[in-house]
């Protein structure tokens, strides 16, 4: 269930430029990965799970220094921010060690972006 709403989750940010912080994309959106609904509200209006996900975010934000999705921090504890498209999927594991190569050992690269 989680991997399901999580995909559906990233294609409502990336593809379809939904804005996720508004509670009925996000119940449309559990309902497609076909959450147990009356769970999910309770879960949803739940002021410790809410805690919970202010802590994570507070912990990312400033110790972690993830300023974006998907951030990946490695070894160096520099955070590195990556998207890319999922239309060459055959060749996403060499993208990302090159990725991780240039990320870890290429100290003077700061930035890497096109529009």
């Amino acid at each position: 269930m989680f991997k399901v709403f999580h995909e559906l989750l990233l294609h409502a940010v990336h593809e379809e430029h939904l804005d996720i912080a508004d509670s009925n994309v996000l119940k449309n959106i559990a309902e497609k990965a076909g959450a147990d609904m009356n769970r999910f509200q309770v879960d949803f209006n739940d002021p410790a799970i809410l805690d919970r996900l202010a802590e994570d975010h507070f912990h990312a934000v400033n110790d972690l220094k993830i300023f974006g999705t998907p951030t990946f921090v490695f070894n160096s504890n520099n955070p590195v921010f990556l998207k890319i498209t999922l239309s060459d999927t055959e060749n996403s594991y060499d993208i990302f060690k090159e990725f991780v190569n240039i990320s870890e050992n290429r100290k003077n690269v700061l930035e890497i972006k096109r529009p």
